[in-house]
């Protein structure tokens, strides 16, 4: 699981490096749900005793959420997300595990087993063609009641 759509990285018009999309998504499809091995989960007093070297290269890769008050160190080329007023992606969050299969019924039994549904997951706002970057508004989606728009696909 992870970023679950086809990805590749490449320079980016906004910073650096970004995370473009290599097949098309349809508005409202889950592109990323967080992987309970791959996306590790990192404690404020598990960061604080980490050497500078470490903490230096994870900093740009890992978001504070404050659903499951901790660090959440990206695993895969979602740690590439550029920040965007105008996102083209957006979070949406569940209250529980029954009300995540209902909105994300494409995964199997085994797949949540992998996925801290707690975190939610990340959709397409709007259809996106391969060779869109794709972009996250880092002050919306990341807060308690997650990003913008979202409410149009439950």
């Amino acid at each position: 699981l992870m970023l679950i759509i086809g990805n590749t990285t490449g320079p980016s018009a906004i910073h650096g490096t970004g995370v473009f999309l290599t097949e098309d998504v349809t508005a409202g499809q889950v592109i990323w749900l967080c992987h309970k091995t791959l996306d590790p989960l990192i404690t404020t007093e598990e960061w604080e005793k980490l050497p500078e070297h470490p903490k230096a290269h994870c900093k740009g890769y890992l978001y504070w959420s404050t659903k499951l008050k901790c660090y959440v160190l990206c695993g895969d080329n979602a740690k590439y997300f550029n920040h965007s007023e105008t996102p083209n992606t957006g979070s949406l969050f569940f209250t529980s595990l029954e009300d995540a299969k209902q909105k994300v019924p494409s995964l199997t039994d085994e797949q949540w087993e992998q996925v801290i549904w707690e975190e939610g997951c990340t959709i397409a706002l709007t259809d996106l063609k391969a060779g869109t970057e794709l972009f996250s508004n880092y002050e919306n989606d990341w807060g308690d009641e997650g990003g913008a728009a979202i409410h149009d696909f439950l």
